[in-house]
């Protein structure tokens, strides 16, 4: 199993995700924004006593 394979598997997953549907693509915007906007906010609020590095790790194992 090499890196194309599993890349190919990946973008297959992926593409039926698109339905091609603009109130699907909006309500897809409205969330990643309300989601970047909330890390944002409270990396702002709680920055200074939270470590950079769990963050890395929560996004890095986001994708598995």
């Amino acid at each position: 199993m090499g890196l194309s394979s599993l890349i190919t598997k990946k973008a297959s997953s992926i593409s039926k995700l698109q339905t091609g549907y603009l109130y699907h693509y909006t309500f897809l915007i409205l969330t990643s924004l309300t989601l970047i906007l909330g890390v944002r906010q409270f990396w702002v609020a709680a920055g200074i006593n939270v470590d950079y590095r769990i963050f890395i790790l929560f996004f890095v194992f986001s994708f598995f």
